[in-house]
């Protein structure tokens, strides 16, 4: 069977260990030599974040595709010649070459902020289609982002993992509802427990596989239930209609549809109390 490429987003604002958290991903998943699925990394860090990453000059991408050595490097958003950073069309123009010119492949390849450089509508139509046909390359991408809006309306729906930590907006904004549509209830469930569990652990993040509507994370059961008893609050429609077509009260009607969204939604294989 062909390998599917990763398309991870990571949204979370400051302060809330999400650099931790990713650079911790591809040290477990990418870079771990114990890994039998280890592969390469290629960081863009255009935030200069990943100061223990040994930087790549952008023509040495093929030498890098090439080599057997698991590795992890990163290329800078500098000028070559003065090593001032690069300005905003500037740091899209790397990007390209990056993915275009240079054509690195085989591995994972880490944007940090691209809202801050892929901002015109040519440049996400770029976007979306390197999402979306890089199937050849055999290129996992992880997209890591402060909200949910900076993340452009058409690439919601070619990801397929979102990592979803605290953030100051909702990821359910009127322009992106077509796109996530078929993730409703799975997505308010996971974002209603994560705005629950920061208020007393700021760090607290949960990841929902978009392919199989899955939640995993450091959750307990206490935890989900109280995530699903929220979002049934707000939803008192799907309450009315399971009371009306079952017949049952409304405490039944609550116990069968978290069973339900328990059975759906939990990835964890095991959850403690």
């Amino acid at each position: 069977m062909e390998r599917e490429p990763l398309k991870k987003v990571s949204v979370g604002g400051t302060g809330v260990g999400k650099t931790f958290q990713n650079k911790k991903f591809i040290d477990e998943e990418y870079s771990n030599p114990r890994n039998p699925n280890a592969r390469k990394t290629l960081i863009y860090d255009t935030n200069l974040e990943f100061k223990d990453v040994t930087p790549l000059a952008v023509q040495d991408i093929p030498k890098f595709n090439n080599q057997k050595a698991i590795e992890v490097r990163r290329i800078l958003p500098l000028n070559p010649t003065t090593r001032e950073e690069l300005g905003m069309d500037e740091k899209y123009d790397l990007l390209c070459e990056i993915v275009d010119h240079y054509q690195f492949r085989n591995g994972l390849l880490y944007l940090e902020d691209i809202n801050n450089y892929v901002t015109s509508v040519a440049n996400q139509k770029h976007l979306i289609n390197l999402l979306t046909t890089n199937r050849h390359k055999l290129l996992d991408i992880f997209i890591n982002l402060q909200t949910f809006r900076a993340l452009p309306p058409r690439v919601w729906g070619n990801i397929n993992v979102l990592q979803i930590h605290k953030t100051n907006d909702s990821p359910f904004q009127s322009k992106i509802q077509d796109q996530i549509s078929g993730h409703m209830e799975v997505l308010r469930i996971a974002h209603t427990m994560v705005d629950t569990k920061t208020r007393i652990d700021p760090r607290f993040f949960v990841i929902l596989d978009m392919r199989t509507s899955k939640i995993t994370g450091n959750y307990t059961i206490e935890d989900f239930i109280e995530a699903c008893k929220k979002y049934l609050s707000l939803n008192q429609k799907k309450m009315n209609n399971y009371i009306k077509m079952h017949n049952v009260s409304s405490q039944t009607a609550e116990e069968r549809l978290i069973g339900d969204f328990m059975y759906q939604y939990n990835g964890n294989v095991k959850l403690k109390k």
